[in-house]
């Protein structure tokens, strides 16, 4: 049983590493599919030793190529890397608005809403959105990277992302 349970894992370490030179190839030829793909594994350490400079370099190069998740991967790596330089423990962003979608968010808020939106959460994506439309806290305000996130939203499903990409005439 050992034995069987053994050459199991040595078959699954063999057929990633063959699949990894498979994906590593086809980046250096320039799939954008691959090199994004590429640059998740090494964000997550999945298979290789984590590397978030080598991840955010793939995701640079697959955005240059027009890919939209890069776009949204590097945007995430971004702020999650603003929030750990500027941002204490202790830290909260009193958020005063006319609708108050934010009352006190705090650094572990913000991780957790950049956790959630690299899961594909459209309502994580979202909120990220409204701090940068706003540029609430260490969060800089930029309208374009807000707009990226209002969309991946959307595509997710997201009726308020929606509204505000009509409202901003960006969809009709």
């Amino acid at each position: 049983m050992k034995i069987v349970i053994l050459l199991n894992i040595i078959t699954v370490i063999l057929y990633a590493n063959q699949n990894l030179d498979i994906l590593i190839t086809k980046a250096k030829k320039g799939d954008v599919g691959a090199i994004s793909k590429l640059a998740y594994i090494y964000e997550n350490g999945i298979g290789v030793k984590k590397d978030i400079n080598k991840a955010f370099k793939l995701y640079q190069k697959a955005s240059q190529m027009g890919d939209e998740d890069s776009k949204l991967a590097l945007t995430l790596i971004e702020l999650e890397n603003s929030v750990n330089k500027s941002v204490s423990k202790k830290n909260i962003v009193t958020v005063k608005d006319k609708e108050f979608l934010f009352q006190d968010i705090s650094k572990d808020d913000i991780k957790e809403l950049i956790k959630k939106a690299k899961n594909r959460d459209k309502d994580a994506l979202f909120a990220l959105g409204v701090l940068y439309d706003n540029g609430y806290g260490v969060i800089n305000q930029n309208k374009q990277k807000a707009i990226s996130l209002y969309k991946k939203a959307y595509k997710l499903g997201s009726k308020k992302a929606k509204d505000i990409l009509k409202l901003k005439k960006v969809i009709k």
